[in-house]
């Protein structure tokens, strides 16, 4: 009807990936759930992206083009800008939405109205091959607000939140990645953050993707949302500390995970400051259950027995 303002606001953002956003955009106008807008933006593709869009016929999809590039966290905050619906939905434009998704969310976030985003599991998929594993993350707020300063645990590929609130904040332009991550961190802040346990998104996965092929840039911008993190909670770091705490939860390379005897005094020394830390903050049931995984994390990482892993982990 004339006027009518949808619930959902799905926002895909696009450069040079014609046939891959096709399928995303086909697995959102096949949701269950239809009182939608799907917000297509195009940055400045030069490939057949345009010819694709041009493709769709449903009322439902909006088209919005950069004449240039402007990369993703403008993209995402013209998206924003532009978004009518009272929750916002991201999807990358190389994956597909599984029908049931806008429905699960919006059904959850109509029901906890103290919650102000809402991810939920994935499964990565390389090219037609779906793999079998469920990447799932932390579910209850507590949680999710601790580990928060360690990762970034609530994926933006499976993203809904409540719009005005994510208006507020918008992205951090100067992170040409891991916006997302430095999003939730300062949203953390003030709101409460959750993910559901079921899959709601198949996610591509391939050599085009850019936390593929800018690996030094994306580990230092996760840093930087790292350092921000830390800052927010009051723990003292330097550039030495900030690299190991990356580490923990980081990849591999250029830092190798904790292995030595001293990785591990060091390991034990950070998160018994970061629980204090925590503690001051009352986040008392969260924090415990973030560090006690990172301390089991680095202790698996060390390679040890299972008897003296066993014995260590009651360090927290």
């Amino acid at each position: 009807m004339p006027g009518h303002s949808p619930r959902v606001t799905v926002a895909i953002a696009t450069f040079n990936r014609a046939e891959l956003v096709v399928q995303a955009i086909t697995s959102i106008l096949a949701q269950a759930f239809g009182d939608f807008e799907l917000l297509v933006v195009d940055d400045g593709s030069t490939d057949r992206t345009a010819e694709a869009l041009c493709g769709f016929k449903d009322k439902r999809l909006r088209v919005v083009r950069h004449d240039t590039n402007q990369g993703i966290p403008a993209t995402r905050n013209h998206a924003l800008a532009l978004a009518r619906g009272a929750y916002l939905a991201y999807l990358d434009s190389d994956d597909w939405a599984l029908p049931s998704r806008l429905g699960l969310q919006v059904a959850w976030l109509d029901a906890h109205p103290q919650v102000a985003a809402l991810g939920g599991a994935m499964q990565w998929c390389e090219g037609a091959a779906l793999q079998s594993r469920v990447i799932r993350e932390p579910v209850a707020p507590e949680h999710i607000r601790a580990m928060l300063v360690f990762r970034c645990c609530l994926r933006n590929r499976t993203l809904m939140a409540r719009t005005e609130v994510l208006r507020r904040l918008g992205y951090d332009e100067a992170m040409t990645v891991a916006e997302d991550y430095h999003l939730l961190v300062r949203l953390s802040q003030e709101h409460q953050l959750a993910n559901l346990p079921d899959v709601l998104v198949w996610a591509g996965r391939h050599e085009g993707q850019i936390t593929r092929r800018a690996a030094t840039l994306n580990m230092s911008k996760t840093m930087e949302a790292q350092a921000l993190a830390l800052d927010l909670l009051g723990m003292p770091h330097d550039a030495h500390s900030l690299a190991r705490h990356h580490r923990l939860w980081g990849k591999a390379e250029p830092f190798p995970v904790p292995a030595s005897q001293e990785d591990l005094a060091w390991t034990r020394g950070w998160l018994e400051a970061l629980q204090a830390r925590f503690d001051a903050r009352g986040w008392h049931a969260g924090g415990r259950w973030a560090i006690q995984r990172t301390w089991r994390k680095a202790l698996h990482a060390a390679g040890l027995p299972p008897w003296r892993r066993w014995l260590l982990q009651r360090a927290f």
